[in-house]
């Protein structure tokens, strides 16, 4: 079972290119690092995506869509989950 610290370092993941945390803060932690490469995967995919993404209406439904996956993956993490 991952401690309450790890879950909420790993849910930092998350919060966009702050995914980098768990790999300084928890070197050690599978838990973490599994999380950050994650957020950081999701991350890079939405800020290419952004780039590439012109007209305004694309890009609202893009930050709704980053957002609600990392609230999502946020709270997986928070509970102790190896969410994919």
């Amino acid at each position: 079972m991952t401690s309450l610290h790890e879950r909420g370092i790993a849910a930092l993941s998350y919060v966009g290119f702050l995914a980098i945390v768990p790999f300084y803060l928890k070197k050690a932690s599978k838990f973490c690092r599994f999380h950050g490469k994650q957020g950081l995967l999701v991350a890079i995919i939405f800020f290419f995506a952004k780039l590439l993404l012109v007209i305004d209406l694309f890009m609202d439904v893009a930050l709704v869509l980053q957002f609600l996956i990392f609230v999502k993956m946020g709270f997986a993490a928070l509970s102790g989950k190896w969410a994919k």
